[in-house]
């Protein structure tokens, strides 16, 4: 089911057996991994960016519950230029007034930020256009060598 309209995903598996998951990222070129998921109805946004094996930034917001339960690294450019991903639960909290609340609410983020902080680091599917989209869906394959082997 899709969770927006004219927007779905798929995920696949793929198994390779005598083979180390490096080995098989670095057969399929994929030193770099990212995953955003966002959630309307409990406010829940997350993102994620992996290099060649080490997260490097990860961050979530669970609005249903005011909690920000992962915190890694520093915010990216995108994150500091809208303002989101930049805080967290803080020491005396319970204790904020109503401007100090305000400021805090300001930088928790939405799905257009996720959307927005896809598209800089790779690609925003609400800009997909659905009618470019022709069969299931939009699917990316391996780079292929001679003979459809993969790698160079």
């Amino acid at each position: 089911m899709c969770a927006v309209a004219g927007f779905c995903f798929k995920t696949t598996w793929l198994a390779v057996r005598g083979r180390t998951v490096r080995e098989v990222a670095d057969a399929l070129d994929l030193r770099e991994r990212e995953t955003l998921d966002t959630e309307r109805v409990p406010d829940y946004h997350l993102w994620a960016r992996a290099v060649d094996g080490e997260l490097l930034r990860a961050y979530c917001y669970l609005g249903e519950r005011g909690e920000v339960p992962l915190v890694v690294g520093e915010p990216t450019a995108v994150e500091i230029d809208r303002g989101v991903g930049v805080r967290r639960r803080e020491p005396g909290m319970e204790h904020w007034s109503d401007d100090e609340w305000d400021r805090w609410h300001e930088a928790i983020p939405d799905e257009f930020d996720v959307m927005a902080i896809a598209g800089r680091w790779s690609v925003d599917p609400s800009r997909i256009d659905d009618a470019t989209v022709t069969g299931d869906g939009i699917f990316g394959r391996p780079p292929t060598g001679p003979k459809g082997t993969w790698g160079p």
